[in-house]
């Protein structure tokens, strides 16, 4: 995943990378299960003007579950 968030990041203007970049790492995930958080960043993923709350599927770091993470901007 991170190849792809680089090659999108590589064809946008600096200034909507710098922006993009800078919200990716206010969208933060966290678990269900045992509450471990994340940024969209570090797990590789780009997130940019995006709205609301989701869910994703996943396998957490924190307790190794494959379980739902909801994903909330943090400000």
């Amino acid at each position: 995943m991170p190849m792809l968030r680089d090659t999108i990041l590589r064809l946008m203007p600096a200034s909507w990378r710098d922006a993009a970049i800078a919200e990716s790492r206010q969208w933060a995930t966290s678990c269900r299960r045992c509450g471990a958080e994340s940024t969209v960043w570090d797990l590789g993923g780009l997130r940019w003007t995006a709205r609301g709350n989701k869910v994703l599927r996943m396998r957490c770091a924190g307790c190794g579950s494959f379980t739902g993470h909801d994903v909330q901007h943090r400000s």
